[in-house]
């Protein structure tokens, strides 16, 4: 069976697999922004800002964010029976939207350099979707929100939306994401405002297909009555209800719940943890976050603020990341300058003069090479009772053992090694509440493996030699760590902190 065939079963049978929800009027908005190998689609989260609009119209909000191809099958898992449970469905995609010119697709968030051949195993068929708006003919509208080109297509593709034979009673309308939010608010969302209306008084950027009637509307007129009887009801809800109402209508998966607190901890705001989990802390950081940017405090986020909230956190990661590189570049220039003093071509006491200043620097294991070659060397020239008793007092690594060896060799040949270990050791001690402090918040900040690996993914990404991602933070973490803090102007403890992730997520 050819893919593009193939993939549209596949997608049809998942569908089948899940009970209705019962929702009267449905909204299904899919907003992939976050591409992988293909430039972001910057506007596509812009679909989420008719939410408020939809909500007050009556519709119940099923969000689906970067929807990639392992999780297609369980995002589309309950779409039919939602869509046969419901009197009105509005669909809103927005993101990279490829054609053939004659059918149309939404790239999923991994896809590769496609062609016309293969584009069916990396997209959302856009005909799929108006074949199952096609039951709720005269009340099924579907919205095409298209980024633009980023990147060069295989042969046989081309960017945006290709109007495919449309079912009767189904209307399509494509275009920027921006400009259909403006058809959904403005017209299409207003009672009594017909599909055909709308399409009149859209954006010139904004093409309509299907069924475009003048006399029926997606939300029809509200009687007078009905509309007291609404308002009597939600006059009874407290603030607090209604915004988490809302809330809960946007339907945040994990990841997107993720990226919020990743966005809060950003701006520094403690939300205890990137968990995706919304608990005390998540909500006293929202809560803090709405009253610093005069919002109603209710804890709970609208469409809107979420919209809001990841902009904020952009600049100030842009900002972050530009410091953070001036930072980089001035510690490296200074760490290259000494190297070229001390270790590059020096002796003993130069390699740990480098060391020293720069423990993780830039040529910290060509150091420690060197000077495991020197204390080779004296080990072959030192008595045997000297060499056992340093053996005994690296294997203990501790004040007294190495002050017990100086005693007993003052002038040996492990004596100056001896002196350096020490100076460690108690430089460790004075600074170990700090240390301590930053170990205990890390174990409250990396609670599971999927934090750890994004810490190890981030740090490879920033080129400071983490070692493997595997969610396991060792030893080649904790001096990967340490550059991060060195070159971002935190505390250098190895630890994941709450200030150190933030910054690191933000980075890059």
């Amino acid at each position: 069976m050819p893919a593009l065939r193939w993939f549209a079963v596949y997608l049809a049978l998942a569908l089948v697999s899940a009970p209705a929800q019962g929702a009267e009027n449905l909204a299904l908005i899919i907003a992939n922004q976050n591409y992988k190998d293909f430039g972001n689609a910057r506007d596509a989260y812009d679909a989420t800002l008719a939410n408020d609009a939809l909500r007050a119209a009556g519709f119940e909000l099923r969000i689906i964010r970067n929807l990639n191809r392992k999780g297609l099958a369980s995002a589309a898992a309950g779409i039919r029976a939602d869509i046969e449970a419901s009197d009105r469905v509005i669909i809103f995609v927005s993101g990279h939207i490829v054609s053939t010119g004659r059918e149309s697709w939404l790239l999923t968030t991994d896809a590769k350099r496609v062609d016309g051949l293969l584009v069916g195993a990396y997209g959302l068929p856009i005909h799929v979707l108006t074949d199952l708006l096609a039951d709720k003919a005269g009340a099924a509208v579907l919205l095409v929100g298209h980024s633009g080109a980023v990147r060069r297509l295989g042969k046989g593709l081309e960017y945006g939306f290709a109007p495919a034979e449309i079912p009767q009673g189904v209307t399509v309308f494509s275009g920027r994401t921006g400009d259909l939010v403006t058809v959904l608010r403005e017209h299409l969302l207003q009672p009594g405002t017909s599909i055909g209306e709308a399409a009149e008084a859209a954006p010139s950027g904004v093409s309509a297909y299907g069924f475009l009637p003048r006399l029926v509307g997606i939300v029809p007129a509200v009687a007078a009555s009905d509309a007291a009887d609404q308002d009597a009801q939600e006059s009874q809800k407290s603030p607090v209800e209604l915004a988490r109402e809302g809330e809960i209508a946007l339907g945040l998966d994990r990841d997107a719940r993720r990226e919020i607190q990743r966005d809060l901890s950003l701006l520094g705001y403690d939300t205890r943890g990137v968990d995706g989990i919304f608990g005390a802390g998540t909500r006293a950081a929202v809560t803090e976050w709405q009253t610093a940017n005069g919002l109603e405090a209710t804890s709970y986020l609208t469409g809107n603020q979420i919209t809001a909230l990841e902009a904020a956190a952009e600049v100030r990661a842009q900002k972050l990341d530009q410091e953070d590189r001036l930072r980089q570049e001035e510690l490296e220039r200074l760490d290259a300058a000494y190297w070229r003093e001390t270790g590059r071509n020096g002796g003993k006491a130069d390699l740990r003069a480098y060391l020293k200043r720069y423990p993780d620097g830039l040529f910290s294991d060509i150091a420690r090479d060197r000077l495991r070659v020197f204390d080779e060397g004296r080990r072959d020239s030192a008595a045997i009772a000297e060499a056992n008793a340093w053996d005994l007092a690296v294997e203990t690594n501790t004040e007294a053992g190495y002050d017990h060896f100086l005693g007993n060799y003052p002038d040996g040949a492990f004596a100056e090694s001896a002196e350096r270990r020490l100076e460690d050791l108690r430089e460790a001690r004075e600074n170990s509440d700090i240390i301590k402090d930053a170990r205990d918040e890390e174990r409250r900040v990396l609670l599971n493996p999927i934090t750890r690996i994004l810490v190890e993914q981030r740090l490879r990404v920033l080129g400071l030699r983490p070692g493997k991602v595997d969610g396991k933070i060792n030893d080649d973490t904790r001096a990967a760590l340490r550059r991060f803090q060195r070159s971002s102007g935190l505390p250098v403890t190895g630890y994941v902190t709450r200030a150190t992730l933030a910054r690191l997520l933000g980075s890059g």
